[in-house]
């Protein structure tokens, strides 16, 4: 690589949970660590984030706490969700909290199709002014972006 070429290092921290509740201080020393590492972005909340388990409350004091902890750092949200509400919800909760961008995969228990995935990031994006991620994840979503879409 280059000299002048700066890599984009974007990391996505485990959720650690304690007798199946938020370690909030353990959230926040993971967090401080990898801002003070040099990542470019921390998003809490991908499926590494453990989001899918979480209430909307705990899911709102993740990006707290994370936007808390990042220092200048951007902190960015997933909003993953099986119903479209609910990612609109998760969107506006995150950006209220003070997200600075938002990571989405389309999840469902049923096959997707290009056209339900493509409303879903319609809806997302006409609802918040926040940037939004495509996290294209077939091993994790069971679905492939198409070339098309």
């Amino acid at each position: 690589m280059p000299t002048d070429t700066v890599a984009a290092l974007d990391a996505f921290p485990l959720t650690p949970l304690r007798d199946d509740r938020l370690d909030e201080a353990a959230l926040q020393r993971i967090i401080q660590r990898l801002a003070a590492a040099g990542v470019s972005a921390i998003t809490v909340l991908g499926s590494t984030g453990a989001g899918a388990y979480l209430d909307c409350a705990e899911r709102t004091r993740v990006v707290r706490l994370a936007v808390d902890a990042v220092g200048e750092v951007p902190a960015h949200a997933g909003v993953s969700a099986l119903r479209t509400a609910h990612a609109l919800a998760f969107a506006e909760d995150a950006a209220a909290a003070g997200a600075r961008g938002l990571l989405l995969a389309p999840q469902s228990y049923q096959p997707l199709t290009d056209d339900g995935v493509a409303g879903l990031y319609t809806d997302v994006i006409a609802a918040t002014e926040l940037p939004v991620v495509v996290y294209d994840n077939p091993t994790t979503t069971r679905f492939t972006f198409s070339t098309a879409l």
